[in-house]
């Protein structure tokens, strides 16, 4: 799997990640111990953070689990934006989650 910081804005205080688990360690919870650990390390060495965003296609119920397991809220869904290899669209899931959450 992978996992990135693709953004953050100092102004606003939040950043959004992204994580990526390769198929073949799918299942495991992994996932759900990568959100907690990226979390708890984000909040730690970034005292001004407020929030952490993070978005994932709707149908991928694995991610929202994990996102949701760590206090996480669904925030919104956008309309057809994640395009499959197929050509299939699916909406994108946005989550947030507040320092003051946790």
């Amino acid at each position: 799997g992978a996992g990135n910081v693709i953004s953050g804005n100092k102004r606003t205080g939040s950043v959004l990640f992204d994580l990526r688990i390769a198929g073949q360690h799918r299942g495991r919870g992994i996932g759900r111990a990568a959100v907690a650990w990226i979390v708890d390390r984000l909040f730690a060495d970034y005292p001004s953070l407020h929030r952490i965003e993070a978005a994932t296609r709707i149908d991928n119920q694995a991610m929202r689990r994990a996102l949701e397991s760590n206090q996480f809220r669904l925030e919104g869904q956008l309309r057809q934006t994640w395009s499959s290899d197929h050509g299939t669209r699916y909406d994108t899931a946005l989550y947030g989650r507040l320092r003051t959450d946790g």
